[in-house]
């Protein structure tokens, strides 16, 4: 009788626990929604949030920019409810403007060097960086290594070598403020910029304006 009492009493308490901990996450959630609707209010964004069982996004925009931020179920097990999910967040300006420098980067955790590496692994590398840009970024052909900071390394993609330079320089502050996940991808070009993180749900108001201030760097 007392074993049997004693379990009852384990399952309340890991009962009690699981609300508790599902509650303060609700919580939580509710207020980061909280946050980030007084943030676009205040910058004068619009706001769109999608929150479905196999789908969540926040949509942010104006007339000329717009923020996607993803997350969707790869997999879902009906037995154990746990579910793998792919996550990625886009910034993307379509306004034109030609004076806009046309380049690429990868900005990464690590401080590797393309130039130190064997011609064969350098090109082995170049050639997969350059399957996550786009069409009109694969013709750039100078591809050099730029030391970030102690932590991050950023590859670019330019016409000519140092032809970014001064656009980098202008882009440090807003990088240098962004401590989120990594690998981040910038596409830049009269036509567009675009920021790419293939592995990042961003879904708080800090994360948002430090990924928008990029972006708005290079209008």
């Amino acid at each position: 009788m007392d074993d049997i009492l004693s379990s009852l009493y384990v399952l309340l308490g890991v009962g009690l626990l699981i609300a508790v901990v599902f509650l303060l996450s609700r919580q939580k959630a509710r207020q980061r929604v909280e946050e980030l609707a007084a943030y676009c209010a205040q910058n004068g964004y619009r706001l769109t949030l999608q929150n479905e069982p196999l789908m969540r996004s926040i949509r942010i925009e104006t007339d000329d920019w717009q923020l996607n931020s993803t997350m969707r179920s790869l997999r879902n097990d009906g037995d154990t409810g746990s579910s793998d999910w792919q996550r990625e967040t886009e910034w993307i300006c379509i306004r034109e403007n030609p004076l806009r420098q046309t380049f690429a980067m990868q900005l990464s955790q690590g401080s590797t060097n393309l130039d130190q590496l064997p011609q064969w692994l350098r090109d082995a590398a170049v050639s997969a960086l350059k399957h996550w840009l786009g069409d009109d970024m694969q013709a750039l052909d100078s591809v050099r290594t730029v030391s970030f900071d102690k932590k991050r390394t950023c590859i670019l993609f330019e016409p000519e070598a140092h032809a970014a330079d001064a656009v980098l320089e202008q882009l440090r502050v807003s990088l240098e403020q962004y401590s989120g996940n990594l690998p981040l991808y910038l596409e830049c070009s009269p036509s567009r910029v675009k920021l790419f993180l293939p592995d990042v749900k961003a879904d708080s108001a800090p994360v948002l304006e430090r990924l928008i201030s990029i972006g708005k760097t290079l209008q």
